[in-house]
Formats: structure tokens, sequence, C-alpha cells
């Protein structure tokens, strides 16, 4: 269990019966946080949603100073060309790539959908870099900076989504 200690729940009760009368509890606004790694979170939500058995490729650790590692595109494209080998994976997702340079998050998502366009049983979900508060601003920069300038053939977006903004839940 977590620490409730800033819950507030209140009753309104009917003195003569002791009936609840109505019920209320209050939360406090939880502190922006983006926090510094997304794959623990990542996974805790896709099994709290009913995922089931899934592919983990390690593309290698965080430097000291939690940065992604020098070689990201090179790793991450190289797990996707592992992952072909496979028949059961059909859906790639890489969480922690929008923490590289934009440039490294539109060339993972083009090997991506190469491979789902190559194989035709496979979708992906791709962050957008930087679609946090004062960084990617609305959908129209999502258009602009990854599809329409970057991709390298946009028939293969059928085989793939970005969602934007970033998801805010109670796991952090």
């Amino acid at each position: 269990m977590g620490n409730f200690s800033n819950v507030n729940i209140s009753q309104q009760l009917l003195v003569d019966t002791g009936t609840v009368l109505s019920t209320s509890v209050s939360f406090p606004d939880p502190p922006s946080v983006t926090p510094a790694y997304y794959l623990y979170y990542s996974m805790q939500l896709f099994f709290a949603n009913g995922g089931g058995p899934c592919y983990i490729v390690s593309i290698g650790t965080y430097d000291d100073n939690g940065a992604m590692p020098g070689t990201l595109v090179d790793d991450f494209t190289g797990a996707i060309d592992e992952l072909e080998k496979f028949d059961e994976p059909t859906l790639y997702v890489f969480p922690g790539i929008n923490l590289g340079t934009s440039g490294n998050a539109i060339s993972v998502g083009d090997h991506a959908l190469q491979s789902c366009e190559k194989l035709q049983d496979r979708f992906t979900i791709m962050d957008i870099h930087n679609a946090i508060p004062g960084g990617t601003v609305n959908n129209a920069d999502v258009n602009t900076v990854f599809r329409d300038g970057s991709l390298s053939d946009l028939d293969f977006t059928k085989y793939g989504a970005i969602y934007y903004p970033y998801l805010k839940t109670a796991i952090n």
C-alpha cells in the first residue's frame, strides 16, 4: 500500500441512525514529474491494462549521468532487426527513445515502420521527442517534425501510430 497521509476523507452522517449521507475523498494535486526512465513504468502500465507475454530486448545501460547509450540508433535498430527473427511479436514500442535527440527517435521509428511493412504482421507505437510542456507544442508540430519531414515513405505510416501528448498517470 502507498502512503495515504495526504488523502482527505470526510463523511456526513445522520446522527440519529448513523446512516452515511455522503462521503467525499480528495487527493492533493500530484507533482508534475517527468521520470528519468520510462521502461519500468511502461511495463507496469502494459500489464496493468491486460498485457500478456512480451519480448524485451536490452540495448544496454544508461551511462553514469543517466543518458542513453551513445550508439542509440544502432542499438534500437539492431533490437528491431533481432525481433524480426521471431514470429510472436506484433507490437513495437521503445519507451525512452524520446530521451535522445529528435533525429534518433525519427530514425528508429522509420526503421520500425519499415520492419512492420516488410513483415506485414506488426504495428509500431512511437513517442514524439520532447512532447512535454515547453517542447513540441501541438499536433501541427508532430506532423511537421515527424511525419512530413522525416519518414522515408509515408505509406509506412499505416503500420504505426504516434501518441501526443504524453499520457499522465498516477504511476511515477
